[in-house]
């Protein structure tokens, strides 16, 4: 990190040094963050998540990491426009704008009169498009988020041999109206144990719809049975990447079964698009 030396002696200071003293704390903040994301780029660091009813949207205020700086955004509620309840389709969106505001008036020696201090902020906005120089909310991702995926992805297989064993499947949204398969077969006289299951949606340019649908996760390619347990039905309609971890419900273990996934209700989502991304510990019994 740089530093502002302090010598003794009658050190000068010039206007500049404090400058250099928030660009080296900025840029300090700058390289943590993308060093924690992998990536450079915007985005959230707390709050702003979206909550709505059938005519209001609803943000709480929060933190972004807008590419350079650390950066507040008020709150801020808008009534629906060209949706019904949904704060990301529709004819409207959300999105956040820069706006630097300044405060605290001085009088310097030369008698002119400025604001010294500058507020970094950014504004939620709601409109048809997204104007010059805003950025969508629902293509920000949560710090946290990216910091889990890039955790759960980096794990690697566990070799032949030993007991437990890791996969991750990426499945798209269309084709989860049909079983598809986390787990193969492990063999005639053998179960798989799922031991624990975490998915990740990753909405497309407008968010899943499924209706009342939840995620089984089962035994077999019956869609309709829960079997080891489910993911629920707002973690599937996220309108953010968003993760989600599944605790295996205790139940009848199946010989030489699939571990698949699928909606419940077997139907298509209504709308939207995107991608399920399954995390799955499991391990072979012999019995």
């Amino acid at each position: 990190m740089n530093r502002l030396k302090a010598i003794a002696g009658g050190q000068p200071l010039r206007s500049n040094d404090w400058g250099f003293i928030q660009d080296a704390t900025s840029e300090t903040i700058k390289n943590l963050v993308i060093g924690l994301k992998g990536t450079a780029g915007a985005c959230i660091i707390s709050g702003l998540a979206v909550t709505y009813d059938s005519t209001h949207i609803y943000i709480p205020e929060g933190v972004i990491f807008d590419g350079e700086e650390l950066c507040y955004v008020p709150g801020s509620s808008f009534v629906i426009v060209g949706g019904t309840g949904d704060s990301m389709v529709g004819t409207y969106l959300v999105y956040l704008s820069q706006n630097i505001t300044t405060g605290e008036s001085r009088t310097f020696k030369d008698t002119t009169v400025h604001n010294v201090y500058q507020y970094g902020r950014y504004s939620l906005g709601y409109a048809e498009s997204v104007p010059s120089g805003g950025i969508a909310l629902a293509g920000l991702d949560y710090i946290l988020n990216i910091i889990s995926n890039f955790v759960i992805a980096a794990m690697p297989p566990i070799p032949a041999g030993v007991d437990l064993m890791y996969v991750r499947k990426v499945f798209t949204a269309d084709t989860l109206d049909q079983a598809q398969i986390v787990v193969p077969k492990p063999g005639a006289g053998k179960v798989t144990k799922v031991i624990s299951m975490s998915a990740r949606v990753v909405p497309g340019s407008t968010h899943l719809e499924v209706g009342t649908q939840n995620l089984n996760v089962m035994y077999g390619i019956d869609v309709t049975e829960v079997g080891i347990g489910s993911f629920p039905n707002n973690f599937i309609e996220a309108t953010t990447p968003t993760n989600y971890d599944m605790a295996p419900a205790p139940g009848q273990i199946y010989e030489n079964a699939y571990v698949c996934i699928g909606l419940s209700g077997e139907t298509a989502p209504i709308s939207g698009s995107g991608e399920i991304i399954v995390y799955c510990l499991y391990k072979i019994i012999t019995l």
